[in-house]
């Protein structure tokens, strides 16, 4: 079957409820709100007393130096906002950020890239994947609303899965071309020789396993808002626990992200432990020339700059858990959706369909990733 295809003459069925840049720029003026909260939100304070600004999990973190001052005589940055101090840096932002929101809609009138397979994590990218999800709902599929189907906490449900398949030597995400060579070196004993010693023994422990009870039932980051809110006076939001729990994965085992007291390292430090371990897993056995290193092209510019092995074997995890999710969404699930004439869009953990399609999509996604994942998983509608 040639998915391209498939996924080209679907997106033909796509039409917005927008006919120009005047249209696109008036929906995203009415969420002016949105977007300023959106900001504000990233904006912190760290623990060493210093004002910060990070727009996404994967940007670098802005030092306000320009505010610095007249906030260190605040020191309440909610007040020191609400006083219109950064009334400027936040207005900016915004516009900024409603500038990019543009720049991801506008070419669904045009004629778009065509869809291509990512060699570094083999998602399938095409207009939607990069849609901002707030305005899927101006989008409408063989003239009905669209419907999205989200694997819960899709990355930490695959490697919790794959590590309890791992430990029992058995299990069908192991059969997945990227996790099998991962497996047959485990069970080589050519992988296990750099997990830590205590590897399972930590595991097992309960805080990890609470952890994994969470992820599996779809509700981490609202289980550990809740312990946040007991534990604290000024609670953590879902989205800062959002980020917080993606650091595990996205983040290097000795960034300053990881190392400082937060949430996860007072209530969860062995799931801290565990991701460490399998950090350093992959970076030692790119070392020793047992595992070959995923080569993106944002970490080849790197060269020179970082120990290559170190690198490498960070981003090792979070590339394997995306090929696994790809194994599994584009390789797997997608023909058998298309065999079945379901009319239907990937979006990397989720399928895109409409209110016709909806319970057929829902059915046969439960069905085959039972098949993988047993009754570890959830799936949402959004």
């Amino acid at each position: 079957m040639d998915l391209i295809k498939e996924v080209k003459s679907t997106l033909n069925k796509i039409q917005p409820h927008f006919k120009n840049i005047n249209d696109i720029e008036n929906l995203i003026n009415e969420k002016d709100l949105y977007f300023r909260t959106k900001v504000i939100t990233n904006i912190y304070v760290t623990p060493t007393g210093k004002l910060r600004y990070k727009g996404n999990q994967r940007s670098k973190p802005i030092y306000l130096k320009k505010y610095q001052l007249e906030f260190s005589k605040s020191k309440n940055l909610m007040k020191f906002i609400q006083k219109g101090h950064l009334d400027d840096f936040i207005i900016d932002k915004t516009e900024r950020l409603k500038e990019r929101n543009l720049e991801k809609i506008f070419p669904i009138l045009e004629d778009y890239e065509e869809p291509k397979r990512n060699f570094t994590n083999n998602r399938l990218d095409y207009i939607l994947t990069t849609f901002p999800s707030e305005f899927i709902s101006k989008l409408t599929l063989e003239g009905e609303y669209i419907k999205e189907i989200d694997l819960v906490n899709s990355q930490l449900c695959i490697l919790f899965n794959f590590l309890d398949q791992l430990k029992a030597k058995s299990g069908n995400l192991l059969q997945l071309s990227n996790a099998s060579l991962i497996f047959n070196l485990y069970s080589q004993g050519k992988l296990n020789t750099y997990l830590c010693s205590d590897f399972w023994v930590n595991y097992d422990a309960k805080d990890v396993q609470l952890f994994k009870k969470h992820v599996y039932n779809g509700l981490i980051y609202d289980e550990l808002v809740k312990v946040s809110m007991k534990k604290n006076a000024n609670p953590l939001s879902r989205d800062k626990v959002k980020e917080m729990v993606f650091s595990l994965i996205f983040c290097k085992y000795n960034s300053h992200k990881l190392k400082q007291q937060n949430l996860i390292s007072v209530e969860f430090p062995n799931v801290l432990k565990l991701f460490k371990s399998l950090k350093q897993s992959f970076e030692k056995s790119i070392s020793a020339g047992v595992l070959e290193p995923i080569k993106s092209s944002k970490a080849q510019q790197s060269e020179g700059k970082w120990d290559m092995d170190y690198l490498y074997g960070n981003n090792y995890l979070p590339i394997l858990l995306q090929r696994m999710e790809s194994e599994v969404f584009i390789d797997h699930l997608l023909p058998l959706l298309y065999k079945e004439s379901l009319c239907c869009l990937p979006k990397h953990d989720s399928i895109l369909t409409n209110e016709s399609n909806l319970k057929a999509v829902k059915d046969l996604m439960e069905v085959e990733l039972n098949k993988f994942l047993g009754a570890n998983f959830k799936l949402k509608i959004k």
